[in-house]
């Protein structure tokens, strides 16, 4: 088996230096610098998958390698590791050929073409010296691309290609197509080999070699130590001496180095879920940093030697708990009472005491716990029991030393009625988030008073809330379920309680469970309530939009409307308090989704606004032009002999189509992020534009009008003829002239001029009737359309006699 060969440039004067900088998340380079390599601990799975990417290295075809593992469990880490080593053995070997290493990090997308385009500009920038000739091969999508882009790579000598995928926290399916081609063509290019190692949350990828780089629990610590330092080969011995007659419980110095072994299994319980690795590396990096620059190299890193660092002090006090912190507190006041020659011996004695109740509660022998202290804190078995023995005196029992044994016993912090306070911080914390543990009587009595304050305050936000949210579910039509009222009767009944019984419940887990979650489920309820006036602001302004929801597909409606109309509703229904309180949304993502819906719906308004302008201007027009027609219709109408008035609905259905037409002024300025809608016009996206109505009523209206001018044409001119035309020639030219004046009549035919008409048709009417009496022959229409009297044949012939 070929084992890689480690990197280490630590300087001789030292023995170790600090690792490079720890991070949650590594991240994956093209080039890895030394200090990453020499800082990384082959596990027996990354051991493994080593030895199987060296032997496909002797094959002739590529192959996928998957390496799988939860967040921080050192996967990226792994992968810069093999890129290192590949450029390294690349660099040294020019006899056999090309040997190049190429990385793709998707860990912020999941699209096969991001990881292709990654891979194939590396490759471009290896072989030519910059990505332009990767343009060509991405023409080519899938494995077709990719194998032209290799293939390139071998006419220009390369022989194999080594590829790093880092996918980060994206889900394999998202990648699966893209991972499936390189697998592919890994294991069908033949004339060049490609070895893919693919990195990712999934244990295994189905189908190919598969291994998990993360350490085992006898693995952690070595890994953590790894990780926070380089380890100087050189000056090993040395430092291997350090450990000469020390209990080392399992563990091998060097892995360890330059931790005590009291100090090792400790610093693995400090971590925090979803980044077990990082976590430790980082607080073992910050205290190798300090124990650097003091120049402590001849002693080993212990336990209060690790809590120099603030970090680790935080970690340590977080992982204890409130009540242990509160201990912790005491017990280090009561160190600061001793003389000042041993405080720092006492406060050594009490770090190491709560660093090992991170491992057990059982207590340590004097001559262990000695053993356990830095070098400027040594101090000798009979001072050590003196010292002891005071400060379990003096902090009232936290520090508790008995047949030998020393004991961290937090449970002993103060009075009992101190003790169960602290311990019913997680509790109290929820109606004051404020408070911290109480290490004295009169910290007690201040914060139990302000407890109670607080409890106070909770029980009249709670009946405040009941209404609130009662108001907000009686607009919608509905109320408080009953499991919503039980809930605010709970919660208003612990809290009026008062603080001794909120104690008193704290101390029994059952009942404290289920007061957590009586607390919860009216927090999700209160936190409603509070946002009622904004999300009825919201419900108000999405109202006023009067966007409505079509699911008629209509293809020719703007998919951009349509998809704000959509969001409208979804929005609507969204934020109503009902759907609130069941489904536990996120306000401020809700709040956040609603402004971003705003500033789109306000930019459309603004387009269709400015459109809807232009049709009014134009709907104006044709709104005139009819009032005018209108006009002159009903003047026409009021004339009794032009028969029975006509279309006299017309002017009402003008009126109320007219009516949704409101000017609006261009320079009005619209705020839009206030009122959904135009002040002036009132305009709402959508709206119908009354156009096509008002067309046909204006058709409607000619048609009655022209009627009613054909009448009165008919009737003037027969007067007219009548009275002077003896020839026949003036008729045709009164027809003509009435046929071209008709509108022009319509735009001069006001009241005095209808009462002039009026008159003249009266005056025609009679005449007619006066003429008919005294045996004036009737009227007779002619073939040609022309009227003519015929008279009697004696009377023509009479007055042809005497014309002559």
């Amino acid at each position: 088996m070929r084992m890689p060969r480690r990197i280490n440039e630590a300087p001789a004067r030292n023995w170790i230096e600090p690792g490079p900088e720890v991070t949650a998340r590594m991240a994956l380079v093209n080039e890895p610098p030394a200090a990453i390599v020499a800082c990384y601990t082959l596990t027996r799975g990354a051991e493994r998958a080593w030895c199987a990417i060296n032997h496909q290295l002797t094959q002739s075809r590529g192959e996928l390698f998957w390496i799988g593992g939860e967040a921080g469990s050192g996967k990226t880490h792994f992968l810069n590791y093999v890129v290192a080593l590949s450029n390294h053995a690349a660099a040294s070997d020019t006899v056999a050929g090309r040997y190049l290493t190429v990385i793709a990090d998707v860990s912020a997308q999941a699209s096969g073409g991001d990881l292709d385009r990654q891979l194939l500009d590396q490759l471009a920038l290896q072989l030519a010296g910059d990505s332009r000739e990767a343009s060509l091969w991405r023409r080519v999508s899938g494995a077709e691309g990719l194998a032209i882009a290799f293939d390139y790579a071998r006419r220009q000598g390369v022989k194999g290609i080594t590829a790093a995928v880092d996918l980060g926290e994206q889900e394999v399916k998202d990648v699966h197509a893209p991972i499936n081609t390189l697998a592919t063509v890994a294991r069908e290019f033949k004339q060049l080999r490609l070895i893919v190692l693919a990195a990712g949350r999934s244990p295994d990828y189905k189908g190919f070699p598969s291994f998990v780089v993360a350490p085992a629990d006898d693995e952690v610590l070595a890994v953590i130590c790894g990780r926070a330092r380089c380890l100087n080969d050189n000056a090993w011995p040395q430092a291997a001496l350090l450990y000469r007659g020390l209990e080392l419980g399992g563990h091998e110095p060097r892995q360890i180095y330059p931790l005590h072994p009291a100090a090792a299994e400790g610093l693995k319980r400090l971590r925090t879920s979803g980044a077990v690795l990082s976590t430790g590396a980082a607080l073992l990096r910050e205290s190798i940093v300090l124990w650097d620059a003091a120049k402590r190299h001849d002693w080993l890193l212990t336990p209060a030697d690790l809590m120099r660092s603030a970090s680790v002090r935080r970690e340590l006090e977080r992982n204890l708990g409130e009540a242990g912190s509160a201990g912790l507190a005491l017990a280090r006041r009561a160190a600061a009472e001793l003389p000042e020659v041993t405080q720092t011996a006492g406060n050594a004695l009490i770090d190491t005491l709560a660093w090992h109740h991170l491992c057990a509660t059982s207590g340590l022998a004097v001559s262990t716990l000695l053993e356990c202290l830095p070098k400027d804190a040594m101090i000798t078995a009979g001072g050590g029991d003196r010292m002891l023995a005071e400060l379990s005196a003096r902090s009232n029992g936290i520090i508790r030393f008995e047949a030998g044994q020393v004991y961290f016993n937090p449970q002993a912090a103060g009075t009992p009625e101190m003790a169960a306070f602290n311990q019913a911080l997680a509790l109290a914390r929820h109606f004051d988030s404020s408070l911290t543990a109480a290490s004295d009587i009169s910290e007690l009595k201040i914060k139990s008073r302000r407890l109670a304050e607080a409890l106070t305050t909770a029980v009249e936000r709670c009946y405040r809330n009941r209404e609130l949210i009662a108001a907000a579910l009686h607009n919608g039509n509905g109320g408080l379920s009953r499991e919503q009222q039980r809930t605010f009767d709970a919660f208003g009944e612990m809290a009026e309680s008062g603080v001794a019984a909120l104690i008193e419940l704290a101390a029994d887990p059952e009942r404290r469970d289920a007061a957590l979650k009586v607390i919860a489920d009216y927090d999700a309820m209160a936190v409603v309530a509070l946002a009622a006036p904004r999300l009825r602001a919201i419900g108000e302004y999405l109202e006023a939009t009067s966007l409505a929801a079509s699911f008629e597909g209509d293809p020719a409606k703007d998919p951009v409307l349509a998809a704000l109309e959509t969001e409208c509703q979804l929005l609507k229904a969204a934020v109503a308090p009902a759907a609130l309180l069941s489904s536990g949304r996120n306000l401020g993502a809700l709040e956040s989704r609603f402004h971003q819906f705003k500033w789109t719906y306000m930019r459309l308004y603004r387009e269709a606004h400015f459109e809807w302008r232009r049709e009014l201007k134009q709907l104006a027009l044709i709104t005139d032009e009819i009032r005018l027609h209108l006009g002159a219709l009903g003047r026409l109408n009021r004339i009794a002999a032009l028969g029975e008035p006509v279309a006299q609905d017309l002017n009402s259905r003008m009126e109320v189509i007219s009516s949704g037409i409101r000017d609006c002024d261009a320079d009005d300025e619209m705020a839009l992020e206030v009122r959904p809608r135009c002040l002036q016009c009132d305009f709402s996206i959508g709206a119908h534009s009354p156009r096509i109505e008002l067309q046909e009523l204006f058709e409607q209206t000619q048609r009655a009008l022209n009627a009613k001018l054909a009448r009165l044409s008919h009737s003037a001119i027969t007067r007219l003829i009548e009275e002077h035309d003896t020839n026949g020639r003036l008729e045709g030219f009164l027809r003509i002239t009435q046929a071209a004046q008709t509108e022009a009549l319509i735009r001069v035919l006001d009241d005095k001029l209808a009462t002039y008409l009026d008159e003249l048709l009266n005056e025609n009417r009679m005449a007619g009737a006066v003429n008919g009496s005294a045996g004036i022959a009737p009227q007779v229409l002619t073939a040609s359309g022309s009227v003519r009297r015929t008279r009697p044949t004696a009377l023509r012939r009479g007055e042809k006699s005497a014309k002559q």
